[in-house]
């Protein structure tokens, strides 16, 4: 629901390629509960809404995204052998994140579920790096966002270009 209510809050800029609500385009998928809010009221009202029991009578039919938060929910949806939890995110990089892992996957063995891990983090994979710089023939590279600048500088331009260590609070010339 929560993903829903972002999606309707976007919309209104017409962001190209991004999901629309709407009849026959996202369903979205409502707990039962006693109450709900204001704004799941009205993100209800802008698509198809699915119960846990549409979803457990034809579970072939329906992706479901979910996030840690919500785990709970599926409860309700009793998910069938054959199903899988796909995360779509970085490794855990923080004893907070590691134990929110942890309760995923006791919820992944609540349902049994088997976890497929595709790792999405918005960072580039040192090798992937390594290939770029070399594929644009880059003459000149400056890392900023790394804990290992001159580190990354050796590794990303295998003696080829020149590297430029960035210095705090200092104008950086390309």
């Amino acid at each position: 629901m929560r993903q829903a209510h972002l999606l309707a809050t976007l919309d209104g800029g017409r962001i190209d390629g991004l999901p629309r609500l709407g009849k026959g385009n996202l369903v979205i998928y409502r707990r039962n509960k006693k109450r709900y809010e204001k704004w799941e009221e009205e993100v209800s009202g802008k698509a198809e809404v699915v119960t846990s029991a549409e979803i457990t009578a034809s579970p072939r039919s329906y992706v479901v995204a979910t996030s840690l938060s919500d785990m709970e929910g599926l409860v309700g949806v009793k998910p069938p052998p054959g199903s899988v939890y796909i995360l779509s995110s970085s490794e855990p990089y923080n004893e907070e994140m590691e134990l929110d892992q942890q309760r995923l996957v006791e919820w992944l063995d609540y349902y049994g579920m088997p976890l497929y891990h595709i790792h999405v983090s918005g960072h580039i994979m040192p090798q992937e790096l390594r290939s770029l710089v070399s594929k644009i023939g880059a003459r000149r590279v400056a890392p900023i966002h790394t804990e290992h600048p001159e580190l990354f500088l050796k590794f990303a331009l295998e003696d080829r270009g020149s590297g430029i260590l960035p210095v705090a609070n200092q104008l950086l010339e390309v």
